[in-house]
């Protein structure tokens, strides 16, 4: 029998794989109760049709709409197959990546694990790792049920439970598992219900921890919670990590929200075209909850570029997303100079929050009122409790990088753009261009290698909230505070976001949050060092986002209902929804300055890519044209997003054809004077392979960063 790894299998043999997944378990038992819950729910409409102060019964998709509250995003469920863009670009005809790229897709089948791998190494395409950003990676809890009930007692009785063993009518024991982001609706720990709101808060809030004298986030006693693929019942489902991140939604659904799916159209487009699981293609899940320093990124995304390289002998794109590119960044800079040139093709950092992401304080004061009524869903208080308790908040908060760089030569010139900008848009058309010309004839053009101001970057009847002029997208935080309070403007210095945690802003625990926060600050993300790798920063500077809010009392202080104050005003600049470009741009700036300028003997070039912006939209990805370059969404064009521009948002990238075809064709070298084998690759058997895609061992913590342990861990389970 021919032996093939899950994700080296078609999509839709992948689909048929679903069913069997451990969720399968309960879907006798989900389908029983929705039945019993459409019954209920019809008399509860009954009964509410004679009564009218009888509530609503929210539909089984509340928990999707609240999920989708909490990662603003539109809600949709409709079938992929509708998507024929994404299809297309999942089935391709041909297999690009093997060989000489001729191969029909439908043959891939046909060879094995090692007959792959070689068409690969003779093919165009490079490695990929790719890594989600913040609640963007799938989590599972595993119980150990005494000790939950011994140790943490008020959890336990929260979701219900009273005994660990045994069966009967009034004992309620826990599973050994649950899926815990993305809760299921009808589980203990879903986020809807009513009886057992509080049961997924208690479970999933991380803890501050000092008893090993240095503070730090647990877990509450009695659960471990890790990415869905590194837990023993998900662990042969796990396609090396694929699984913790091509998407969010349950199992057991019939349908697919697509905005909950993060990179599975990216992974669909590559592994049609002839990538493999573990072995070319690496998704990289990680416990989002962590703040960078504490997550398994780092251990796990150098042992991926290090295996990858050692397997093909091509160096590897590297992907991240929002927060993964924090990680992506931290990982970099610890890898030596000579390393990455060996092995580091390229670093696409999309939609990166370098600067932290004012959403975090949005939501970690005000919670997200929408995604609570008629009783059901997370209260305010409850969703603060979670957002306090973790380690990726703090990550988040405001970065005093413009105090770092305050007199540095390139943010001088930065301001100059934006002061010459300011003085342009009080011009006429003609008198705009003339005084644009006066400065290029004297070479006087601040930044003169970003796109002449008077050229369209932006389409206008698109996107009303974006000059589709070519200014820049950037706002000075030095003199832009991200909170007021009181008429006391809280500023984008350490001191000032120190007081603020201090203060008690984002947790009661005062002093063991500053301890930990102090040393988050100190972790050199501040300083956005350059990684010296060439990269692509895209970013968008078309949908309005939050940079400052105004309170006129302590957002400390709650009421007798635990409900913070409301802000008075919201301020907000262009960028994705989530992330502003300042907080993108404001590092890419700076490393394309000094490639540009040789201020730094190591850094490579730099692009800054505006999506959805046409400007030499049509240019090859990774052709250095020079450091600005557009890149089109399917929101401009019409098709697949509205054409108001706010569907292209911070999540919604990543279910952009136009994106996941950026994406693939970044992966792909299409000049042949290139070579890309440098060194000889590794030759593994077939059942090597397939334990490295099935074992995942650059995932599992208890393998360091030694490629020759986990090669020879390979061989060994190639000879049982």
């Amino acid at each position: 029998m021919e032996m093939r790894s899950p994700l080296l299998q078609s999509h839709a043999e992948q689909e048929a794989v679903s069913a069997r997944k451990p969720h399968s378990k309960l879907s006798r038992a989900v389908i029983v109760a929705a039945c019993l819950c459409a019954c209920v729910g019809l008399a509860v409409l009954y009964v509410a049709s004679a009564s009218p102060k009888q509530d609503n019964i929210p539909d089984v998709s509340l928990s999707s709409v609240l999920l989708n509250d909490m990662m603003d995003v539109q809600e949709s469920f409709l079938p992929d197959e509708s998507d024929v863009a994404l299809q297309l670009l999942a089935q391709p005809a041909l297999a690009s990546c093997l060989g000489d790229g001729q191969l029909p897709v439908d043959q891939m089948a046909r060879l094995s694990e090692k007959e792959k791998l070689a068409l690969f190494i003779k093919g165009r395409c490079l490695p990929v790792v790719l890594i989600p950003g913040v609640l963007a990676s799938r989590l599972r809890i595993e119980i150990d049920c005494p000790t939950l009930r011994d140790k943490s007692p008020a959890a336990f009785e929260s979701c219900g439970w009273n005994a660990c063993e045994g069966k009967g009518f009034k004992k309620s024991v826990p599973n050994k598992e649950y899926d815990v982001w993305v809760p299921d609706e009808f589980a203990p720990l879903s986020v809807v219900g009513v009886r057992h709101r509080n049961c997924w808060v208690n479970l999933f809030k991380l803890h501050l921890n000092d008893s090993t004298g240095t503070v730090q986030f647990t877990d509450t006693p009695g659960v471990k919670i890790s990415p869905y693929g590194l837990t023993p019942e998900t662990k042969q489902y796990s396609n090396c990590g694929t699984s913790g991140t091509d998407g969010l939604n349950p199992d057991h659904l019939p349908f697919r929200n697509k905005q909950l799916q993060v990179f599975r159209f990216v992974s669909q487009a590559l592994l049609s075209r002839g990538y493999q699981a573990g072995v070319t293609m690496f998704n990289l899940p990680y416990d989002w909850r962590r703040e960078v320093q504490s997550t398994n990124v780092q251990l796990a995304m150098e042992k991926q570029i290090r295996l990858a390289y050692r397997l093909t002998g091509k160096k590897v794109l590297v992907v991240g997303h929002s927060m993964g590119n924090l990680n992506a960044l931290y990982t970099l800079n610890r890898m030596s100079q000579a390393d990455k040139d060996l092995m580091i093709h390229r670093f696409l950092a999309v939609n990166p929050p370098f600067l932290g992401a004012h959403e975090v304080v949005y939501k970690g004061i005000n919670g997200i009122p929408a995604a609570v009524g008629l009783g059901f869903g997370l209260d305010v208080p409850a969703q603060r409790d979670v957002f306090h308790n973790l380690g990726s908040v703090l990550e988040l908060l405001p970065k005093n990088s413009f105090e770092i760089h305050r007199d540095a030569a390139w943010l001088q010139q930065v301001r100059q753009r934006l002061a010459l900008e300011s003085e342009l848009m009080l011009l006429d058309a003609d008198s705009a261009r003339k005084r644009w010309q006066e400065l290029v004839d004297n070479d006087n053009v601040p930044l003169p290698w970003f796109p002449n101001a008077l050229a369209q970057c932006s389409n206008k009847a698109a996107f009303d909230k974006r000059d589709p002029r070519c200014f820049l997208p950037f706002v000075d935080y030095a003199t832009h505070p991200f909170l007021e309070i009181v008429d006391e403007p809280i500023q984008w210095d350490q001191a000032s976001v120190n007081a603020i945690v201090k203060r008690g802003v984002f947790n009661h625990d005062t002093n063991k949050t500053f301890e930990l926060y102090s040393r988050i600050a100190k972790n050199e993300l501040n300083q956005v060092n350059n990684p010296n790798v060439a990269m692509d920063v895209v970013y968008m500077a078309h949908v309005p986002t939050r940079n400052q809010e105004r309170f006129t009392s302590d957002p400390a202080i709650v009421d007798a209902d635990g409900q913070p104050p409301s802000p008075v005003e919201l301020v907000s600049e262009v960028g994705d929804g989530s992330v502003t470009a300042t907080s993108a741009l404001f590092a890419g700036i700076k490393w394309a300055h000094e490639y540009i300028h040789k201020t730094n003997p190591n850094a490579k070039e730099v692009m800054l890519v505006e999506y959805c912006s046409s400007f030499d939209s049509t240019a090859v990805p990774y052709k250095f044209n020079g450091p600005f370059k557009g890149m089109l969404c399917e929101c401009s064009a019409g098709g697949y997003f509205d054409h108001t521009g706010s569907s292209c948002n911070h999540r919604n990238i990543l279910r952009d054809p136009k994106f996941v075809e950026y994406v693939v064709d970044s992966s792909f070298v299409a000049d042949t004077s290139v070579p890309l084998v440098q060194g000889a690759p590794e030759v593994l058997p077939d059942k090597a392979l397939w334990y490295l895609n099935t074992e995942c061992p650059v995932l599992d913590k208890s393998i360091p960063v030694d490629i020759e342990e986990i090669l020879r861990r390979a061989r060994a389970a190639a000879d049982v």
